[in-house]
């Protein structure tokens, strides 16, 4: 699964500009045009690293707001700025876990700043075993089937590859919000031309498998973003 980065970024130019050098690089970019929805996505994707434009009212907004947390181990931070002098030949300098850069700055420069900041931070760790486990949810990626325990009864159903695909990564987020595009890369690949509508397809022939007509989905639309899966005390949809 690509690595994530949180751009917010206000300009619509520039903040497309650096997604598209991001993803040349085979990261997932995380678009965010304020503050507010900045922190609406770190707290629903928790990115890998995050990119931030601080000559804008947004960026100002969000690093106050993420100075307050630097002790809860953030995501570490590249920052763009004016105000930011060349010294020695290096654009950036560093401050705890913020890498700042001056501006103007070229992308290419940017998404290595972030490769080598990433590098420094080791990706969540995925099971090696074949049998991912989450309450009722037990994937078999050897057999390409899902056992769902339903009090004493056990359902096993068989997936199509492209809904184990997508189960696994519902999964391997527990129970965090996954982005259209992060489902996307992660069962297509990152370089695969797929509508996010065939991700909406694909979630509703899921859910008939997993829910079987009963009640709530133990999958969950966040409109406007993507989905997760929950599950109520008792182990069911909730």
């Amino acid at each position: 699964m690509p690595r994530s980065v949180l751009v917010i970024i206000e300009n619509p130019a520039i903040r497309e500009l650096v997604a598209s050098h991001l993803q040349h690089a085979r990261l997932l970019p995380l678009l965010a045009a304020s503050a507010q929805e900045g922190r609406r996505l770190a707290g629903e994707v928790r990115p890998d690293a995050v990119l931030v434009d601080a000559d804008s009212p947004a960026a100002a907004a969000w690093l106050d707001a993420t100075q307050e947390a630097a002790n809860e181990d953030p995501a570490p931070t590249l920052v763009l700025s004016s105000q930011v002098r060349q010294e020695s030949g290096t654009p950036a300098g560093a401050a705890g876990r913020r890498l700042w850069m001056s501006k103007p700055f070229a992308p290419r420069e940017v998404v290595r700043c972030l490769g080598e900041q990433l590098s420094s931070r080791p990706a969540a760790p995925v099971p090696a075993e074949a049998t991912l486990r989450l309450g009722p949810l037990a994937l078999d990626t050897l057999r390409h089937e899902v056992r769902i325990t339903r009090g004493q009864k056990v359902d096993i159903v068989s997936l199509p590859r492209a809904e184990l695909e997508l189960l696994r990564c519902l999964m391997e987020h527990q129970g965090r919000v996954v982005s259209r595009e992060q489902i996307i890369a992660a069962t297509w690949g990152p370089d695969h031309s797929v509508d996010v509508r065939t991700v909406d397809q694909n979630i509703k022939r899921l859910r008939k498998h997993l829910d079987g007509g009963r009640g709530r989905s133990m999958i969950q639309t966040h409109r406007g973003y993507g989905y997760r899966l929950n599950f109520g005390p008792d182990g069911a949809a909730g």
